[in-house]
């Protein structure tokens, strides 16, 4: 077969026609080599059928300039164990048009070392059903700058086991609309070390009702810096309950 004689410069050197001629008994028989010198226009030319027959090991050969190809069709039909094969680079060279195509289902696959890759930008492109795909581990091990980088939807579609499952580094980078976002329940899941992590400037996103129903645990974990930032309206929700 002509396809498996080709060497890997000479693969990334075909034409995007070239490469929607080949059939598919030839896609198949791409040697890994030859996989990892595909280019961008090789992978917008490939279709969907074609890519189903690329392995987990083979989707983690490509690299992230080729990845730029794929159409969000093409995203969106990867399997579980495709999905879970990207490597940590190439979840963070995808776009967020691309990652916004990912199922729930895909989302769910997803290990934590490749959730922990995702930008700002990736994260905050997320719909509120993929966040809401994430498992606790998941939420758990996305960075500071995508825990803040997150839409006030985006909190809102969290579940209580989500939000319990937040760190208190990853609380300390929330903002006062993401606070407000918060249900109580949610709120009433958080640890003492959690509410000690909330700064000043989000502890004013607190909702009366929100502050109200802390018990007096967490209440007592309030810093001194926190306390000063506390509204006189929260004050009196406090006093109040």
């Amino acid at each position: 077969m002509l396809t498996t004689t080709l060497t890997s410069t000479q693969i990334a050197s075909l034409t995007s026609a070239q490469v929607t001629a080949l059939s598919t008994d030839q896609v198949p028989a791409l040697s890994t080599a030859q996989i990892a010198g595909l280019g961008s226009a090789a992978l917008a030319a490939l279709g969907t059928d074609d890519l189903a027959t690329f392995s987990s090991s083979e989707i983690a050969l490509l690299s992230s300039k080729a990845l730029a190809g794929l159409s969000t069709d093409n995203v969106a039909a990867l399997t579980t164990d495709q999905t879970s094969g990207l490597t940590s680079t190439q979840i963070a060279a995808l776009s967020t048009t691309q990652l916004g195509a990912l199922t729930t289902d895909q989302v769910a696959a997803l290990t934590t070392g490749q959730i922990a890759a995702f930008t700002s930008a990736q994260a905050a492109s997320l719909s509120t059903a993929n966040i809401a795909a994430l498992t606790t581990a998941g939420i758990a091990a996305l960075s500071t700058s995508a825990i803040a980088a997150l839409t006030t939807a985006q909190i809102d579609a969290l579940s209580t086991d989500q939000a319990e499952a937040l760190t208190a580094t990853q609380v300390a980078a929330l903002g006062s609309a993401a606070m407000t976002a918060l249900s109580t329940a949610d709120l009433l899941l958080f640890s003492t070390a959690d509410i000690a992590a909330i700064s000043s400037k989000a502890i004013v996103g607190l909702e009366t009702g929100d502050i109200a129903a802390l018990d007096n645990t967490q209440l007592q974990a309030f810093t001194s810096t926190q306390t000063g930032a506390i509204t006189n309206d929260q004050v009196t929700a406090i006093i109040a309950a």
